[in-house]
């Protein structure tokens, strides 16, 4: 079996799995639909208390949408991208971090929906958010420095998109920047429950540092190269 066609079949898993989560949540939300309260949690602060409720229908069903909308959108993407021709040869990193994104919204919205209907102690959801929070960060982490250039998916800074080779170095910088941040909110995540809801802000600190990173280091690179 060739190089190529492993990696035709992965992305097809990628994508069956995807389609998969999504048609999952959808029945989650028709069955959880009538036992739903009136007022669904729809937004948490970074303390991990509650700061904004739903109605019934918009919390069972906008999430499900909003991933369907999700993975409609990211099929549409190789299309108009005016770097389309390299959608083919990073076909597995492409799908392979949209799975990782559908899969961390299925797990937010399965806390979500199995706190709402009782289910589980309040102090459980930030944990299980944190936990699949941080798989999806050592997904993308994985599949970052695989990359192509382009101008809609990946770390797109002004400097990356400029330069090719600002783009590889950054991306090649940042995947294992991603991969161990990951590691590190899987590991909060999992003794949440013991540090209570003090955790929550480590994490979105944790979080915030990879954008301000990526802009610093893209940024620093672009001006040493244009001196070169």
């Amino acid at each position: 079996m060739t190089e190529q066609s492993t990696s035709s079949e992965t992305v097809f898993i990628y994508k069956i799995m995807s389609l998969l989560i999504v048609i999952i949540c959808f029945g989650l939300a028709v069955w959880a639909y009538p036992h739903l309260p009136d007022k669904v949690p729809s937004h948490w602060n970074i303390s991990g208390e509650i700061n904004r409720y739903s109605g019934r229908l918009s919390g069972a069903f906008l999430l499900p949408s909003i991933m369907l909308l999700t993975l409609a959108f990211r099929y549409v993407v190789p299309l108009i991208d005016p770097k389309k021709s390299n959608y083919k040869l990073m076909g597995k990193a492409y799908w392979g971090s949209i799975f990782g994104v559908i899969f961390f919204l299925g797990v937010f919205y399965f806390g979500k929906i199995i706190f709402s209907l009782g289910m589980v102690p309040f102090d459980i959801v930030p944990s299980i958010v944190q936990v699949g929070l941080g798989m999806l960060l050592m997904v993308i982490g994985n599949y970052l420095p695989k990359l192509k250039h382009n101008y809609l998916f990946g770390i797109r800074t002004p400097w990356t998109l400029a330069n090719e080779e600002v783009w590889y170095k950054t991306h090649r910088f940042m995947g294992p920047v991603n991969f161990i941040v990951g590691i590190i909110i899987v590991f909060v995540g999992l003794i949440a429950n013991f540090w209570s809801r003090s955790a929550l802000p480590i994490v979105v600190s944790l979080v915030l540092i990879l954008p301000v990173c990526s802009l610093v280091y893209s940024y620093v690179l672009f001006r040493k190269l244009a001196k070169a």
